[in-house]
């Protein structure tokens, strides 16, 4: 099957360019590497350059794509000759309506030729999809003992309502601006599409990545992040439940959506090498398939990208701010180091002990925050899946791919800023 090898030459070559962009230290390479490849494959260039070739390999139907267009061009050829020639209204619409007739089951026979055409592609893109989220909930979480952690304190129902708090509030800001910003660009707001890419855009991430891990602080500090982001991604299978409900297919994202939380803390789950997989194999593929049969200049909805951009990293990191922030994180019971460290440095500041205090909780609910925004695969793993079984189109896709690698190009500073508070 040509379109099948075509399929395995392009992850070939996005796994190659995402290790190329790596080598020479380029951030966000593993999405990078995939975006570059599936523009450059798809119909932007290559379908420029050699369009027959391309929509032949990569579209199928050619042959109904053909009669298609001989149809159409007759039918634009008696309409140029009518003008010439005085015919009365009735004649006219009659023509037209067979012209309609005509040429509406080739229509309908192009669209399911291109539907048996491009199952390998959804079948690859899926399959892919699903690696790279098993891969992600195979790296694995700290484990440790639910009864003590950091040795300060004992593990408390109430650290479980903290964390769904804080999952709350990073799901729902991101979620609503995105239904905001569909809505506001006239999209409705319960449609398979708005739900879909609300949840790619409001779902959390697999795992904390090691500079992120130390980035939040303790080891409570990172497991309740855990478990707050565990929850957001609950919150983000929810709408895609909803998404699969509105259109009729796609209940296999949900699936998709919660493997990595299934698969986290499985006891083989630090014995393969699974971030390598996701990164340099599964993540650069799944780049270029979500991509592949989408126009990067035509079909981008450029102002709705420029908002999923400013949603995914601004939204996502405000929600994760504010519920760290209003839910007492860690704070709100006993005194844990962090009120200890303030309340020690308050002997030798001039500084009020409460301004002190809230200074620390402030900085640190910050700096968590930003650490909990490694949220590129999931929300790729989304999109990917979704775009493949329909339930989104192209240009959506794009956009979601887009803004998914604005935020791994954009994780170095987010990190460099988020050490400076330390």
């Amino acid at each position: 099957m040509p379109f099948l090898g075509s399929l395995i030459f392009v992850a070939v070559a996005a796994m190659a360019t995402a290790l190329l962009f790596r080598r020479l230290g380029l951030p966000g390479a593993r999405l990078v590497g995939g975006l570059v490849v599936g523009i450059a494959l798809g119909p932007t260039v290559l379908g420029r350059v050699a369009p027959e070739r391309w929509t032949e390999i990569m579209m199928g139907g050619t042959e109904w794509r053909t009669a298609v267009h001989d149809t159409e061009r007759e039918h634009a050829a008696w309409r140029f000759a009518a003008a010439a020639v005085p015919l009365s209204i009735e004649e006219i619409e009659l023509e037209a309506e067979r012209h309609r007739l005509e040429i509406l089951p080739m229509r309908l026979a192009l669209r399911e030729a291109e539907k048996r055409h491009a199952r390998p592609w959804v079948m690859v893109t899926v399959l892919t999809a699903i690696g790279a989220a098993a891969s992600g909930g195979l790296i694995g979480r700290p484990r440790r003992s639910a009864a003590v952690l950091d040795g300060h304190r004992p593990f408390h129902r109430a650290d479980l309502a903290d964390a769904a708090a804080v999952g709350a509030w990073a799901a729902m800001v991101p979620i609503l601006a995105t239904i905001l910003a569909f809505t506001f660009l006239g999209y409705g707001a319960w449609d398979a599409t708005t739900l879909l890419a609300a949840a790619a855009v409001g779902i959390g991430a697999w795992t904390l990545d090691p500079i992120d891990r130390r980035l939040a602080g303790g080891r409570s500090a990172r497991r309740q992040i855990l478990r707050a982001g565990t929850f957001t991604t609950l919150v983000a299978a929810g709408l895609i439940v909803a998404a699969a409900w509105r259109g009729q297919a796609g209940w296999g994202i949900v699936g998709v959506a919660l493997l990595p939380i299934v698969l986290s803390g499985t006891r083989f789950a630090r014995r393969w090498p699974a971030r390598q997989i996701r990164d340099f194999i599964l993540l650069p593929s799944l780049a270029a398939f979500t991509i592949l049969r989408s126009e990067f200049l035509l079909e981008t909805p450029w102002l709705l990208t420029i908002c999923l951009i400013a949603i995914a990293g601004d939204g996502r990191w405000l929600g994760w701010f504010f519920g760290l922030l209003f839910s007492g994180h860690e704070y709100g019971r006993g005194r844990g180091p962090t009120l200890e460290a303030a309340e020690a440095a308050d002997s030798a500041s001039p500084t009020p002990g409460h301004e002190t205090a809230a200074a620390s909780v402030l900085q640190n609910s910050l700096r968590r925050s930003l650490a909990a925004l490694d949220t590129a695969g999931p929300q790729l793993v989304v999109a990917g899946t979704a775009v493949a079984l329909g339930l989104i189109g192209p240009g959506i896709a794009m956009a979601l791919a887009i803004s998914a690698t604005t935020l791994d190009l954009t994780a170095p500073f987010r990190r460099r800023f988020a050490q400076s508070l330390k």
